[in-house]
């Protein structure tokens, strides 16, 4: 006899967490001086910047891994784009303990 499937509880997808992690990060902004909206443009350009030397970093290594073994290329091309989902979802998380830390100050 084939047991029942349990029933799993409502997942939201990674893009409506986005939307809605998105959109709580707006309220939070809204709440702001216009001092801190400074401060908070200054430090998310800064994000964006490490964000992008590590992106190219990244890539230029798994480039010259992909020259010396092109064997490699599908598997360090799945670990690149994770990689990079995790570096971007770490500088994310950074930006929004900011937001919360300009909100309590």
């Amino acid at each position: 006899m084939i047991a029942p499937k349990k029933k799993e509880g409502f997942k939201l997808s990674s893009f409506t967490k986005q939307i809605s992690a998105e959109s709580e990060r707006e309220k939070k902004v809204s709440q702001l001086s216009p001092e801190k909206v400074e401060q908070l443009n200054v430090k998310r350009k800064d994000l964006e910047l490490a964000y992008k030397q590590d992106c190219e970093t990244f890539g230029t290594v798994v480039k010259m891994l992909i020259s010396k073994d092109p064997a490699l290329e599908d598997r360090l091309l799945a670990s690149l784009r994770e990689s990079l989902k995790d570096i971007g979802s770490k500088f994310v998380t950074e930006l929004d303990e900011y937001i919360d830390e300009l909100l309590a100050n």
